[in-house]
């Protein structure tokens, strides 16, 4: 239309819009900015482009664990997944525990040396009804991180 775009929606409206993602029209209603008329003039071609970028950009329910499989699979370290996915490592090591739950990995010795697992069993039989991960990680001086306390949980429950 040759017109400066904020002209017919606002910036406010516009980062309004890309927060909310509005894939309906009466998604699209209720941003401050968007009336009847601009709606009509400019809705379904706004909701088109959102739908399309929500599609593509989608990630089905499962994918990261999917991805964390795949590159332990391909022999990469915590450390190497982590970096490469740009993920933390206590992201990678619940994704570990994850896997371990649903039975898709089996040896915990890969991920946290046997002197460390046998802290964590020891303190989890003295303490069966425990099940959260600081008061292990207190028990033990942090010298065990998280995500392989919350690993040695999972698999010891399986």
């Amino acid at each position: 239309e040759g017109r400066p775009p904020y002209l017919i929606f606002s910036d406010a409206t516009l980062k309004s819009m890309s927060a909310r993602k509005p894939v309906l029209e009466s998604q699209l209603l209720s941003i401050t900015g968007v009336g009847e008329h601009k709606n009509k003039k400019y809705g379904a071609e706004f909701i088109n482009i959102i739908h399309d970028f929500v599609n593509q950009n989608k990630k089905k329910k499962g994918d990261s664990y999917k991805e964390t499989f795949s590159l332990l699979s391909k022999g990469l370290s915590v450390v190497e997944i982590s970096n490469q996915r740009g993920l933390k490592e206590t992201t990678i090591y619940s994704h570990i525990a994850h896997l371990f739950s649903v039975g898709k990995l089996k040896d915990v010795s890969q991920f946290v040396p046997f002197s460390e697992f046998k802290k964590i069993e020891e303190f989890l039989k003295k303490n069966p009804k425990e099940n959260k991960l600081k008061p292990v990680f207190e028990a033990l001086d942090g010298a065990v991180e998280y995500g392989k306390i919350r690993l040695v949980m999972e698999y010891l429950k399986n």
